[in-house]
Formats: C-alpha cells, sequence, structure tokens
C-alpha cells in the first residue's frame, strides 16, 4: 500500500498507528518504497481557533513523526507541516491543500528529504523533550531585575558622587551643618551602593545566562536536574548529563536531557512539564516578581511532585532555581492561607493558558 486515507476521529497513538500500519510498512523488493498518509480535516474558514477536527489532528500528530516541511529535520508535532496558526481564509486553505498535492505526487523528493533528515551519524536517535512558549520562561523578568539593580547603583552613586560635589563646593560656607549632612549623604549613598554591588553582579550575571530564550531554558533545566539528583531521582552521574535547549518556530523553545537513562528523562521531562505548564495542585509553588511600573509582577510555577514530598527538596529546589534563574519565594499550599494563594495562582495561570503549555516532542538529533 502506497496511499493510505484516514477518516476517523481516532486520535490515540496505539489506534493512529495500528491504522498507520500498512502504509509505514516495508515491502520485499522495492527498497525505495514509499507512502502518503492523508488526514482528513474540516476546519471553518477564519475561525480564530482549531475546532475539534484540528484539536485531533493536532494530538495525533504528538505521537507521529516524520520529516519537517520547515527544514531539514525529522519531529513530532502538527508544526512540522508549516500549516500556521489560524484562521485560515479560502485562499490559504486552498494554499495548504496545493502544498499538499504536490508534495505528495514528488515521492523522489520524500526520499531525499528522508535521507538528509537522517544523516549518516550512527550516534543519533529519536530524542523526547519538552517544547513550551517562550513567553512561560523567566527571560523577561530576569531582564527587568537586571534593569532595575542597574539603575539603583546609578541613583545610588550619583547621589554620593552629588553629595561629594556640592561638599567640596560648600567648603567656603559657615554653614556647618550643611556640610555635614552633605557628607553623610555621599558617605551613606556610596556605602549603600557598595552593599548593593553583589545584587547587582548577580543581576548581570543571570542576565548574561539567559541572553537567548534557549539559554533561558536551559538554566531551568540545571536547576531542575540538580533538584532532581538531590532528591536521588536522577542517580546517573551529574558530569554525564546534558541539557540541551533549542529555540525552534512559532514560538517555542525544546528541552531535553542527555546522558541520563530512560526512566531519568522521562521523570525529568514530566517534571520541566509541571514547572512550565498550568498550575493545577501542587504542594509548593514558586513565586516570581519582577516590577512593572508601578505594580509588582507576579509568575508562578508549580514545584514538581518529585520535588514536593518534602520541605526540604522543595526548598533546595528554590535555592537552584535563585541560583540558576532568579530570585523567588516557596509557598506552601496545603494551608488555608496557602490555599487561598493556591486559587489565586490558578487563576492567574489559567489566564495564560494559551502560552503555557508544555508538550512533549519528539525529534532526531
Amino acid at each position: 500500500m502506497n496511499s493510505l486515507i484516514l477518516a476517523s476521529f481516532v486520535g490515540s497513538y496505539m489506534l493512529s498507528n495500528q491504522m498507520r500500519g500498512r502504509a509505514i510498512r516495508t515491502q520485499e523488493g522495492n527498497p525505495t518504497k514509499t507512502a502518503n498518509i492523508w488526514h482528513l480535516v474540516c476546519q471553518e474558514e477564519d475561525a480564530k481557533e482549531f475546532n475539534e477536527d484540528m484539536e485531533t489532528l493536532a494530538r495525533r500528530f504528538k505521537s507521529f513523526a516524520g520529516v519537517s516541511f520547515t527544514g531539514s529535520r525529522i519531529e513530532s508535532g502538527l508544526e512540522r507541516l508549516g500549516l500556521g496558526r489560524p484562521p485560515y481564509g479560502k485562499t490559504r486553505m486552498d494554499h495548504i491543500n496545493g502544498v499538499m498535492m504536490q508534495r505528495a505526487r514528488d515521492r523522489a523528493r520524500l526520499i531525499t528529504d528522508w535521507e538528509q533528515a537522517l544523516g549518516s551519524d550512527e550516534t543519533r536517535g529519536m530524542v523526547e523533550q519538552v517544547a513550551a512558549s517562550q513567553l512561560a520562561l523567566p527571560r523577561d523578568f530576569v531582564f527587568r531585575n537586571t534593569i532595575l539593580a542597574v539603575l539603583w547603583q546609578a541613583w545610588f552613586w550619583g547621589v554620593s558622587t552629588f553629595g561629594f560635589l556640592m561638599q567640596s563646593s560648600e567648603r567656603s560656607s559657615r554653614n556647618m551643618s550643611l556640610k555635614v549632612s552633605l557628607l553623610m549623604l555621599a558617605i551613606f549613598a556610596a556605602i549603600a551602593a557598595l552593599a548593593a554591588v553583589p545584587k547587582c553582579i548577580k543581576a548581570l550575571w543571570l542576565f548574561l545566562w539567559h541572553g537567548s530564550v534557549a539559554s533561558s531554558m536551559k538554566q531551568i533545566g540545571k536547576a531542575l536536574v540538580k533538584s532532581l539528583a538531590q532528591a536521588e531521582v536522577i542517580e546517573t552521574n551529574s558530569r554525564q548529563l546534558k541539557v540541551v535547549a533549542r529555540q525552534q518556530e512559532y514560538g517555542l523553545v525544546s528541552c531535553s536531557l542527555k546522558g541520563a537513562t530512560t526512566r531519568e528523562r522521562s521523570i525529568f521531562l514530566e517534571a520541566l512539564q509541571e514547572v512550565l505548564g498550568p498550575i493545577e495542585n501542587p504542594r509548593y509553588v514558586l513565586v516570581r516578581k519582577s516590577p512593572l511600573g508601578w505594580l509588582m509582577r507576579k509568575d508562578y510555577h508549580a514545584v514538581p511532585a518529585p520535588l514536593a514530598r518534602n520541605k526540604e527538596l522543595a526548598e533546595h529546589f528554590r535555592r537552584m532555581w535563585a541560583r540558576y534563574v532568579g530570585p523567588t519565594q516557596l509557598v506552601y499550599t496545603r494551608t488555608p492561607e496557602g490555599r487561598s494563594f493556591l486559587l489565586k495562582a490558578r487563576a492567574h495561570s489559567m489566564a495564560k493558558s494559551f502560552q503555557r503549555q508544555a508538550e512533549r516532542l519528539r525529534s532526531w538529533q
């Protein structure tokens, strides 16, 4: 069979793969056999969101890995077809259908695309990863905190310099109290500036670590790996582990863990999904704060279940987050005050659910 048309609403991995079985099966004596699998989808014109058919297709493609239409790589997810996001007007739908028909006819190109994407490196293989929107990452918080720290430094040193200059200009004045006040102002401002230097340096260092959205994701992965190792959930030597983050299309950033066992990778990815995904019902929550004009902006991250077993593990995760990501506060949600806080965090998370989805995908690396 070299063509298969799926007109089913089934979206599960097992049933979908069973239906695809004959098309993806090899054929004896025909090493260049290819097959096209068609997915019939109905989508309203100019609708701003995916309808039920498209949601089913998106769920189905989370399990299907194939050659991307947007680059020489193999990955799962509907994004690899290059459909973009709705709304889809009639002209755009006709264009997409035309591209699909053209690709289906070009069997030689299909073989070439697979060969190029697979490459010749025998050490490569399918890697499972978590992909999340870059809007869910703390990079903008780090940027604001860095700017604030630098501004405070500039303010303190400016006041100190102003005090010394004014005190010098008042030497001929007989007003001793004014000169003493200016001198004290300059000294106190200089002391405050020096005291704030460590925080400013740390803020600048974190900003360098979070220079790109991929590096921001990597810092979260590092904090998570260190914490999971402390909880003895990851037993592989940390020197063998490597957190890999990549910026992808459509504003997504992916993260995977190399060097770990299959079980450890699965635990890491599940934990990362909890951290970056919407707040549900965690025992502990991390709160990030950053000034936004005259207001204080807050964002919330769940402490994943393996690290929420007790306060010591949750506190260690908070320290690792502060070290690699930035300042944060740990809140226990199993008290009356904590439950009230959790409701606020969930409401905030629901309002941002469109940008806080973290999904498991696979790619050839």
